[in-house]
């Protein structure tokens, strides 16, 4: 019954969208049940691809689907729900498990959210969520996350830059390639971007060391608020570590190693003790639960730790001294991979999870900048480095394989 259903559904649309108001617009029809590159949908099982969903600003479209071709490593042999970014090509599977895995049974008839973050959908499967013992189909949630310095929420990296010297950001918004410039901040201050009030847009916060403070401005309501949170040698380290979509205030002391956060599901505050004087905090979800990791790169040893929360502390060797840590989803499985940038030979080594193995490419100079984004909007992080000496952003973009260069910034600026 539910299959009917959305065939008849499906059949709807197709009529409105070839009647005669859609002509008059020049109306045309693509397919989107397309693998990441458009390959086609490999067809098995009776109904292929159906029950569509589209986003409110038509970008993105979920729908369920049958085949097995379109992402990797789908191999659970059942129907799955799928969105397709219509900007990028990019296609992603959502019916999938906290952490990566695949469902065990089949899922259906999604609904997405107006800016595509959210998707509902059914699911006859048992491991989607820990204690599912009833027996029954259920509804299920998909958060997709938010994209690093995103400041429109297009799911796009929008090259940015913080100008100590006038305090102002000057972002260069991907949607329509012009420029904006948010006064907030002054010399002196540390930015730090994240998604505090969890719209699915980055905001334009700041550190201000010499107070302790941190001075947000919210994109919800264009509003800024006052946090007092450290002092003056704190390191900030935003993330969401509760897992609930929004960024916490958060700092790393460096002369005890404590990480001191504020929960903002409860608006609690916590201190946990996670490395030694010396470490650089590169906090993020390296297990793809949702929850980001404190985490600490020891230079002296090259290894990272990682305290994780359903399995405790985990150590990973990738790097040496000298190298530049960052954490990013390089490979798109929704897990963060711990990447080092090596400014004397101009390389990036991820050691990517979908496959444990590690990945170089180089892509930089010595006094380059490295920078964490995804800036073609395909779910994986691009290799980018802001360049001072010409300030310009070079970006290997994952979609083409290419290299993709734009003059944004001035002397003194901080890329974000």
């Amino acid at each position: 019954m539910r299959r009917g259903f959305s065939r008849v559904l499906a059949g709807c649309i197709v009529a409105l969208l070839t009647g005669p108001e859609a002509l008059a617009q020049s109306a045309r029809t693509t397919r989107v049940s397309v693998a990441t590159g458009g390959a086609q949908a490999s067809g098995t099982g009776v109904y292929g691809s159906d029950d569509p969903a589209i986003s409110a600003n038509g970008r993105f479209v979920a729908f369920t689907s049958s085949a097995t071709n379109l992402t990797p490593n789908d191999t659970n042999g059942v129907a799955d729900v799928f969105v397709h970014d219509r900007q990028t090509g990019a296609t992603s599977r959502v019916s999938m498990v906290t952490g990566g895995g695949e469902a065990n049974g089949p899922s259906y008839d999604p609904s997405i959210s107006g800016d595509g973050r959210y998707v509902a959908f059914t699911s006859e499967a048992t491991n989607l969520i820990a204690g599912d013992t009833n027996g029954a189909w259920d509804v299920f949630v998909r958060d997709r996350g938010s994209w690093p310095r995103d400041f429109e929420g297009d799911r796009v990296s929008d090259v940015t830059v913080f100008r100590p010297s006038s305090g102002i950001w000057y972002q260069l918004r991907s949607s329509t390639g012009s420029g904006y410039g948010v006064p907030w901040g002054m010399n002196g201050d540390v930015p730090a971007p994240g998604d505090y009030d969890g719209d699915g847009q980055a905001d334009a916060p700041v550190f201000r060391p010499s107070t302790g403070t941190w001075f947000i401005l919210l994109s919800t309501t264009e509003s800024g608020v006052g946090v007092p949170w450290g002092v003056a040698d704190d390191v900030p380290v935003p993330a969401d570590y509760d897992g609930d979509g929004k960024t916490d205030v958060a700092v790393w002391r460096p002369s005890t190693g404590v990480w001191y956060i504020i929960r903002s599901t409860t608006n609690t505050a916590v201190g946990i003790s996670w490395g030694v004087t010396g470490d650089i905090p590169v906090p993020a979800d390296f297990d793809g639960d949702g929850h980001a990791e404190p985490t600490v790169f020891r230079p002296s040893t090259g290894t990272w730790y990682q305290l994780r929360r359903l399995t405790g502390g985990v150590g990973v060797t990738w790097g040496q001294s000298g190298d530049v840590p960052l954490a990013g989803d390089y490979d798109g499985d929704g897990k963060a991979d711990p990447t080092v940038f090596r400014a004397s030979t101009g390389t990036w080594y991820e050691l990517r999870s979908t496959t444990s193995a590690g990945f170089g490419v180089t892509w930089g100079t010595a006094n380059d900048i490295p920078i964490v984004g995804d800036y073609d909007g395909d779910g994986k992080m691009d290799p980018t480095v802001f360049r001072p000496s010409s300030n310009t952003w070079y970006q290997l973009r994952s979609t083409t394989g290419l290299g993709y260069g734009v003059v944004w910034g001035a002397t003194g600026d901080l890329p974000q």
